[in-house]
């Protein structure tokens, strides 16, 4: 069945079936995870440097008496997780922190492996998204994995190397990230109602602007309706209200 598992970096993890939210506690002396994520049946939660997983398949199981949860350390402050296409036995789950990325390959505790995927490029909180792949914002601007991969940590290597001034003076604005999938869009939001829009077609990049909202965002949410229809939700900073 369907369920959604949120975090909000003060409280307890939630799952929320539509109509009971259900705090979660693990095994954390501080229960206050900052990022979240489903992997291969696994629960993910970040603290600070660390990723704790859950059994698989059991979202309120924690403990290792089983050893089917356990905890993996990641060197730095995780801030974003890139979930990676696979199948039933090939997977791998990205992890940024704010100097390095990293890729968790296998399939649950006896198959992990965290191996660094580059070093010194890291990522902004909450600008992770999986669109026709990865992106990211890091502090020299947005990165996908093929460039990161490909050209390793050179500012040229970014998909906004053109507009470096404008990433200087917004980078550290950011507030969130998501993706219209029906305009083939990752977006940026600023904490001054400002937002960057990458466009890639057919996997290739199209193109970047930039825009402005009427009011200053502070989270976003994109799914589809039952009508098929793409719906994306932002959360204001300053009224309190959601908007579409």
């Amino acid at each position: 069945t369907i369920r959604v598992y949120g975090c909000d970096g003060v409280n307890r993890g939630f799952e929320f079936d539509g109509t009971i939210l259900a705090p979660i506690t693990t095994e954390t002396v501080t229960d206050n995870p900052t990022h979240v994520t489903i992997h291969k049946l696994h629960l993910f939660f970040a603290f600070g440097s660390s990723v704790i997983h859950s059994a698989p398949g059991q979202p309120y199981q924690w403990t290792n008496a089983a050893a089917t949860s356990s905890e993996i350390g990641c060197g730095d402050v995780v801030t974003n997780f890139l979930k990676q296409p696979g199948t039933t036995t090939t997977a791998a789950l990205g992890i940024t922190t704010r100097s390095n990325t990293l890729m968790l390959y296998g399939t649950g505790v006896s198959t992990w492996n965290l191996v660094g995927f580059n070093t010194g490029i890291g990522g902004i909180a909450y600008t992770g998204q999986l669109l026709n792949e990865s992106y990211w914002l890091d502090s020299a601007g947005i990165f996908d994995l093929k460039t990161t991969q490909n050209f390793g940590n050179f500012k040229s290597a970014t998909l906004t190397a053109m507009i470096p001034d404008y990433i200087i003076r917004q980078r550290s604005k950011t507030v969130w990230a998501m993706v219209n999938r029906t305009k083939n869009q990752y977006r940026v939001l600023f904490n001054d109602a400002s937002l960057l829009m990458l466009t890639v077609i057919n996997g290739k990049f199209a193109g970047v602007t930039k825009g402005l909202y009427t009011d200053a965002m502070y989270c976003g949410w994109e799914s589809v309706a039952s009508t098929h229809d793409e719906r994306l939700f932002c959360g204001a900073a300053n009224t309190g209200f959601v908007y579409q």
